[in-house]
């Protein structure tokens, strides 16, 4: 059985990992590099079951102790205990600029697509029936 302190390094290396992730999906994205993000999103379904099991240890182990009563009791030390909280933050802040970056470039296809492809209007015929023609876009027009 794992000890809080192995716990709680393993936590750290496991996040730092992330952390690098986190900054090669950022390149990604801003390059618009889609396989690069696709082998990213397997390696982070790994490390988040990694994340999984430790955080079930980290219960199991040290059930609802927070990292000031594990420094209080000496398992681990103010430095480590630091090192946690700042990866963990780290880690949220390039989580929402890469949510950001992802929102960006979903709303820059759609505004290309709707550009290339506009909505099709519906004409009517004198006779009031709708004109079954489809309008022509960029791509069944025909030169």
């Amino acid at each position: 059985m794992m000890e809080a302190k192995d716990i709680i390094f393993k936590l750290i290396d496991t996040l730092n990992e992330y952390n690098s992730l986190l900054d090669i999906e950022k390149e990604a994205l801003i390059k618009d590099d889609g396989k690069t993000i696709a082998k990213l999103l397997e390696k982070k379904k790994e490390i988040a079951l990694t994340l999984s099991y430790l955080e079930k240890k980290r219960q199991e182990v040290l059930n609802q102790k927070s990292l000031d009563d594990l420094v209080n009791e000496k398992i681990i030390s103010k430095d480590a205990a630091k090192e946690l909280k700042d990866i963990v933050n780290i880690i949220k802040e390039k989580n929402e600029t890469n949510i950001i970056l992802t929102k960006q470039s979903l709303s820059y296809i759609r505004m290309m697509n709707n550009l290339l492809s506009p909505s099709q209007n519906v004409i009517y015929q004198k006779s009031g029936k709708v004109d079954s023609k489809p309008q022509s876009n960029i791509f069944n027009a025909t030169i």
